[in-house]
């Protein structure tokens, strides 16, 4: 960087003030920074740099830390990331409140997203939502979550984020047409066809679509009726995969994705020709393509032309080192000619590259030793075929293009370069990445082996941002190589590169999918796999943000490359400017508004928070003192009820609601009421309701300590079932013919297991797919009278419906949490680990004849799981997993490990940890309770805002829930009065503020009242509970409601939207001033 003046003038430092990361993407560094100057911004923000650096030298530690935040955001909109991320680091360490400032959050979310470690950047990104849910970047925040939770497999919570970005109008760096591709791709990725189908063809319908946004459609809708036999049978699927590729290509000739997938339809069918053809063509347009070149070598050998065959994949891992189709075909090429050598060095390369055990190359691998050691040669030994290092020094085929030839030629000094780049130390302090190679490479370079490595940069074998968030998209990308632009004529576009329409190379994970190169291959490829070339970014070990990304295991997830294209709106020869797409980015002939002006907000949105310190952002609890190993299996807190009058005593409620006990076990407490417990039997459920209607689990029956991964060879967490419906009469035929089949299988697995050793045994892991049957609603009093009526027998701090449960004033049913649900169970059935909803307490009745195991822990250690979740990549709040016991010992959690037998009551404590397997075929009744004491109250509000935090729906809607008690009861305990107050205080401000707000804007409410018993709303974009106060839409002739922050991002004139309102102001201030009085007059006696 040129020196530059260490001092500002007041007009530039006025100016400068301005910028911050919100104007991310949003100017060109060579546009005049305002109208009264010629100064452009990239001049600016060097000068502002050299400022601040200066300013830190002398005022040194006496330094504002907001200096730090500053400085990183002129780096980051520079794009240099390394100097933003030190920056960003000393701001967060100086700073406690760091999460009150929006745009630093924003900054940094983006800077870990560009170095692809997504789990900070998510919570970088969820702290900022949380703090400033209308935040002005709040669309791009979306989206960019969209593509995060999509690259990880988390769906829900993508689909969730791309919908929110499809909602907001506000302006964003993907138009709506591309988040619907993202879209509808992510309904592929999910398995379900009919809906993408019906998305890409939606697109392709829409009117006014540009021809090339209608072209990757048709392209994607073509190789995923190639790739997925669900759509139909194979001939059928491949035809119309060749009908939707040449639509494809009708609309733009110059696809070489289209070429490359029509190439492959055409082998599919046995069209050599037309394939070769097709393949040229693919060549020609997309040049360079590990892909299409493996593609022509299976073409070759399947023509009996070993030598082409041989030329064609050397070119393929060539330009790909890490092409796994590619390698093993080669090995398949020279064990078919005897090379057994070449073969095992090339399966070798393939199994390095697929970064995971391979039982098919293994076994490969195995045999083609034992041969050579045996000397025996199976067939003719192929003469002309030459030795893999000599293969590797050929000239490359004349078919290759120039600039095919020059990438070949670059690929080949790979390692070289690697190596330059690995030895290379002189890193700075701050700067502890790895390094870039220039892409500017020249072809005197290349041939005298020389090429210079730039530095600090951050390099990666990585594909483009483009490739890598379509995941397993049909188009996948590599690394992009840009050729700078001029100076007075490009827009700065900071955002990575995200586009649908990136024609860079065919992905390698199309190849994996294909069943038709090699068997050995496909026999442990999974679609979803990830690449053995993911990025593996090396970042520094003092980045911001607790709880960082525990293990570089986890990195290596992270495929998403951080190359950023330097120019939107060039990259492409179509502009996406239609109708829904923000113009005003998109588009270098329009002026950009000054950084004041970019800045401005529309609106703002009121924020309500129940948590005491409304200041302070939800967080996991630290963790826990180590505990002895000698404690890491304590026993279980147990009570044995002998009479009824045991039963009624204080003592007993006391004693479970003692923090220091997280779970108890009491027993006799059933037959002491004399509960008839024969009530939920399955017999007796068949003849009151044979027809009720149940949930199915299908699970995998393992033992209890064990949780096996699909192949069955390591124990996992993630715990994977699918779901189905079944009615009641139908599951007691399934469990009364598992009863009887057990008893015939158990004679013959004794009789097996006597004729294998233990390693045909561990061998096998076959594993037998069951049916639990769960959540099954007994809510229905018509249907379900004698059931629970015989539940009222229980003490007060167990019953279903009470007064002094908090679950009883929410004022409407939520299933399963104040009614009551029935699970039926065979052996092996599994309740995956979870706390319970807004972690209160919960009731558990083992109604028989066989028993359960339990697995539980303390509240103070759900941070850990949380912990433990990320590290394995499942979410902690949605996903469904299964701790390995080893693991949770090794962290130090104390685990209770008990038999639930028949009649036994199980008591859950506040937010308990537990998960559950049957030992026999048994039912369970189970329902929660919420104790009026501050603790479970606490617990309850920590969650529901952590759920918010976390993008959760809370299915206890807290604040109606405050109402409702505020109406109905009298809180005998200060602390938990006191923390009640508060919270009716902060929604009605919240309310009165709505008003204003609506006042001023000319917006009439409408009364609209809310009937007995009536649900609580909730946002349904958002998911976050809507009190009082609903913004209603009809969409597809359906009433939606949205909370405020959703309707202003769709229309911030609200237009469309009518807004009802269920109480008024009056009728909520009477509530809080009663409950007032009787809060202070109950504390005045009780004094």
């Amino acid at each position: 960087m040129v020196e530059a003046d260490l001092t500002l003038t007041e007009e530039e430092k006025d100016i400068l003030k301005n910028y911050d990361s919100r104007l991310f993407g949003f100017i060109r560094w060579f546009d005049p920074a305002n109208t009264l100057t010629e100064v452009n911004h990239r001049t600016l923000l060097q000068k502002g740099i050299h400022y601040l650096v200066n300013k830190l030298r002398i005022e040194g530690k006496g330094v504002d830390p907001k200096v730090f935040c500053k400085l990183g955001h002129y780096h980051m909109l520079q794009e240099e990331y390394g100097e933003a991320m030190s920056a960003y680091q000393r701001y967060f360490g100086l700073t406690e409140d760091y999460f009150k400032d929006a745009a630093f959050l924003y900054g940094l979310g983006i800077v870990y997203f560009h170095f692809n470690a997504y789990h900070w950047s998510i919570k970088a990104f969820q702290q900022l939502l949380y703090v400033d849910p209308s935040f002005i970047r709040a669309n791009e925040v979306h989206l960019r979550l969209g593509l995060m939770f999509k690259s990880l497999s988390s769906f829900d919570a993508s689909l969730k984020h791309f919908q929110l970005a499809l909602l907001d109008s506000s302006p964003c760096s993907l138009s709506k047409v591309e988040i619907q591709f993202h879209i509808a791709h992510l309904f592929e990725m999910q398995s379900k066809y009919e809906l993408a189908k019906e998305a890409y063809q939606a697109i392709i319908a829409a009117a006014d679509m540009p021809p090339q946004v209608q072209s990757v459609a048709w392209r994607q809708l073509g190789w995923m009726h190639h790739s997925h036999h669900q759509l139909g049978e194979k001939t059928q699927r491949i035809q119309e995969a060749v009908h939707c590729l040449q639509k494809s290509l009708e609309l733009d000739q110059s696809s070489g994705s289209s070429w490359y997938f029509l190439g492959r339809c055409f082998a599919q069918l046995g069209k050599i020709h037309d394939a070769f053809t097709a393949y040229r063509h693919a060549i020609d347009k997309a040049e360079a393509n590990a892909d299409t070149w493996c593609s022509i070598g299976v073409l070759y050998q399947q023509q009996n032309q070993p030598m082409d065959a041989l030329q064609a994949y050397v070119c393929a891992v060539q330009l790909d080192n890490n092409h796994v189709a590619a390698w093993t075909d080669l090995g398949v090429l020279y064990e078919t000619g005897s090379h057994f050598n070449d073969a095992i060095i090339c399966y070798s390369n393939a199994l390095k590259a697929c970064g995971s055990p391979n039982i098919g190359l293994e076994t490969r691998m195995r045999c083609l030793k034992e041969k050579m050691d045996s000397g025996v040669v199976h067939g003719d030994v192929n003469n002309s075929l030459p030795s893999i290092e000599e293969a590797w020094k050929l000239p490359i085929p004349a078919e290759l293009t120039t600039r095919t030839v020059r990438l070949v030629q670059q690929a080949r000094l790979k390692h070289q370069v690697l190596l330059q780049a690995n030895t290379h130390s002189a890193l700075d302090k701050q700067d502890n990445l790895p390094q870039k190679v220039s892409g500017d490479v020249s072809q005197q370079a290349l041939e005298k082996n020389e090429i210079k490595v730039e530095h600090p940069m951050f390099f990666s074998k990585t594909k483009s941002f483009a490739s890598s968030v379509h995941s397993n998209l049909s188009v996948k990308g590599s690394n992009i190589h840009q050729q700078p632009s001029k100076p007075d004529s490009s827009p700065i576009w900071n955002q990575n590169n995200i586009s649908i329409y990136e024609e860079s190379s065919v992905g390698s994970q199309i190849i994996k999918d294909d069943t038709n190169l090699n068997a050995i291959n496909h026999s442990s490829q999974t679609p979803n796999a990830t690449p053995h070339f993911a990025a593996q970014p090396s970042v520094s070990s003092g980045l911001p943000l607790i709880s960082p990304v525990s293990s570089e295991k986890e990195l290596n997830l992270l495929t998403i490359s951080s190359d950023i294209s330097k120019d939107f709106t060039e990259k492409k020869k179509l502009s996406l400017t239609t109708s829904s797409s923000p113009t005003t980015i998109v588009s270098p002939s329009k002026p950009f508004g000054s950084p004041k002006s970019m800045l401005a907000s529309e609106y703002t949105v009121p924020k309500i928070s129940l948590i005491l310190n409304e200041n302070k952002i939800p967080v996991c609890p630290p963790r826990p003192p180590p505990v002895p190993k000698d404690q890491l299996n304590p026993p279980t807190p147990s009570i044995t009820i002998n009479d009824r009058r045991e039963a009624m005593t204080p003592a007993l409620r006391n004693f479970c609601l003692d923090k220091r006990n997280p779970v108890t076990v009491i027993k006799g407490l059933c037959k002491s009421l004399k509960l008839d417990l024969s009530l939920f039997t399955t017999r007796r459920l068949v003849e009151q309701n044979p027809d009720h209607p149940i949930e199915i689990r299908h699970q995998r029956q393992q033992n209890t300590t064990e949780n096996w991964d699909e192949e069955g060879k390591m124990n996992v967490w993630a715990c994977k079932s699918t779901k189905s419906k079944m009615t009641i009469a139908k599951y007691a035929q399934y469990q009364a013919s598992t009863y009887q089949d057990s008893l015939q299988a158990d004679e013959e697995m004794k009789e097996k297991k006597k004729d294998e050793t233990e390693d045909d045994q561990k061998k096998k892991k076959k594993f037998k797919l069951i049916k639990f049957g769960t959540n099954v609603d007994l809510s229905d009093l018509k249907k379900w009278k004698p059931q629970l009526a015989e539940l009222t027998k229980l003490p007060l701090f167990c019953k279903v419906v009470c007064g002094s449960n908090m679950l009883c004033h929410v004022g409407h049913n939520i299933l399963g949490m104040n009614t009551v649900q029935l699970y039926m169970k065979i052996p092996g059935c599994r309740t995956p680990g979870h706390q319970e909803n807004n972690l209160f307490a919960a009731v558990n009745i083992n109604i028989g004849p066989g028993d359960c195991e339990w697995f539980s822990c303390d509240n103070i250690y759900w941070g850990v799981f949380h912990e433990l979740c990320e590290k394995n990549n499942i979410n902690f709040l949605s996903g469904s997993w299964w701790p390995i016991l080893d693991e949770l010992h090794e962290a130090g959690i104390p685990v209770y490990r008990f038999i639930q037998k028949p009649g036994d009551l199980v008591w859950l404590n506040c937010g308990n940890v537990h998960w559950v397997q049957s030992s026999g075929w048994c039912n369970n009744i189970a329902w929660n309770v919420g104790p009026l004491i501050a603790h479970q109250f606490e617990l309850a509000v920590e969650r529901y805002e952590w759920n918010k935090l976390q993008d959760y729906k809370s299915i206890v809607p807290m604040i109606n829930l405050c109402w409702g008690m505020a109406r109905n009861i009298r809180i005998p305990e200060s602390r938990f009065a006191n923390h009640l107050k508060i919270c009716l205080e902060r929604s009605l401000a919240y309310c009165e503020k709505t008003y204003a707000i609506l006042n001023d804007m000319n917006v009439e409410v409408t009364w609209h009242g809310r009937e007995k018993n009536e649900a609580a709303h909730y946002c349904s974009t958002c998911e976050v509970e809507v009190f009082n106060i609903l913004f209603v839409k009809e969409m597809n002739k359906k009433l939606l409601v949205h909370c405020q922050d959703c309707a202003r991002k769709t229309s911030v004139n609200l237009e469309g939207f009518m807004v009802l309102n269920q109480y008024t102001t009056e009728d909520l201030r009477s509530v809080y001033s009663s409950f007032c009085a009787n809060t202070t007059k109950g504390s005045g006696e009780k004094t």
